[in-house]
């Protein structure tokens, strides 16, 4: 996805660069809201909704229809040598995530 996104930006400047067609660089990563906990009823409808909209697919729907992510895709798709690279940061808690707050294919 990032790969995609820094050449529809940078072409204008680096008319010659491109993605390596056959290589696919994964590194998992996860994004989270933080809330301050001075606000916990903020987190509680935060969490209340996200958990709704991953249920009810509205969350999936929505994340790919972002103009970055929907662009990717295809590209992503495409048959590609996948080069896994560790992600150390990773706490337990995030690697303790249930498989549907991952995208399809990129649990850690």
């Amino acid at each position: 996805m990032e790969a995609h996104a820094e050449l529809q930006t940078a072409t204008e400047h680096y008319p010659l660069l491109m993605a390596e067609p056959r290589l696919l660089l994964y590194y998992p990563f996860a994004i989270y809201f933080f809330v301050s906990p001075e606000h916990p009823e903020l987190a509680e409808a935060l969490e209340r909704g996200l958990s709704r909209a991953y249920t009810d697919g509205s969350f999936m729907t929505l994340f790919e229809q972002h103009p970055q992510i929907r662009a990717s895709l295809p590209v992503l798709q495409q048959p590609r040598l996948r080069l896994e690279l560790a992600n150390p940061d990773l706490t337990e808690s995030t690697l303790a995530l249930p498989d549907h707050y991952w995208y399809p294919g990129t649990r850690p």
